[in-house]
């Protein structure tokens, strides 16, 4: 699970610059990630519109949880749910890759590599080798380090007091200051 997380760091880093593509590739595709789709979704779109309703991170997170300060939330949202934040990420790694399978089903997205099967591999994997119960517990206990640490680092950076500082978005000179 760390190390994953570590590659997912990694790949998140590399997608952003397009000399080490290759490395992106390698590790974010073969966790579960779409190197492809991370390019497109986080850096042509969510890193040019940080914290605004055109950042597809902005909702990435609700119902469960909201980051749009200006949002009202409902009982569930702003009593119980910051509090189970952790156990909800647990589930991030499987949530992203559930919508990159669905963009593919649905024709958006591209059969570009056959990474996309090494995910549901690792799993039938585990399980196939230690047993039901086994491996699906190591599974989740992997998969979850991997969302818990990525995932709360995202949040975490995005959702900031500093981020949230219009008038200071609004003065900068670049998107790379706004953020």
């Amino acid at each position: 699970g760390l190390i994953s997380a570590l590659l997912g760091a990694f790949g998140h880093n590399w997608v952003h610059q397009p000399q080490y593509r290759y490395w992106s590739y390698l590790s974010l595709d073969t966790i579960g990630f779409s190197s492809t789709g991370w390019f497109r979704e986080h850096v042509l779109q969510h890193h040019m519109y940080t914290n605004t309703p055109w950042d597809n991170h902005f909702r990435g997170t609700e119902p469960f949880l909201v980051c749009d300060p200006t949002a009202r939330r409902s009982y569930l949202q702003s009593t119980i749910t910051p509090y189970i934040n952790p156990l909800i990420l647990t589930f991030g790694l499987y949530g992203n890759y559930l919508a990159h399978l669905l963009d593919l089903l649905k024709g958006r997205e591209e059969w570009a590599r056959p990474t996309k099967v090494l995910l549901p591999l690792n799993i039938v994997l585990m399980l196939s080798r230690w047993g039901l119960l086994r491996g699906a517990l190591l599974t989740y206990t992997w998969t979850a380090v991997l969302s818990v640490w990525y995932f709360s680092l995202a949040l975490m950076n995005h959702n900031a007091e500093h981020c949230m500082d219009v008038d200071a978005r609004n003065g900068a000179t670049d998107f790379g200051e706004a953020q």
